[in-house]
């Protein structure tokens, strides 16, 4: 069984700064795609969240790109 030690080195100032994107992301987009009784919430949080995806593919296949050459 495997024991997670939280330490002060997650959370350095990236760290800090992904988990708060992490949450804004999750509470701002994902759980209203899912748990929305709305279907016009649930269709702008899905068109949010894709067009964020696309965004996040394209910005790591640029930073390929500069990294292979």
């Amino acid at each position: 069984m495997a024991v997670v030690v939280w330490s002060a080195e997650f959370l350095t100032p990236f760290g800090t700064l992904f988990l708060i994107m992490f949450l804004l992301l999750f509470a701002g987009v994902i759980v209203p795609a899912v748990w929305s009784h709305h279907r016009h919430r649930r269709h702008a949080a899905h068109r949010v969240l894709v067009l964020l995806l696309q965004a996040a593919r394209d910005v790591l296949a640029a930073l390929r790109r500069v990294l292979i050459r």
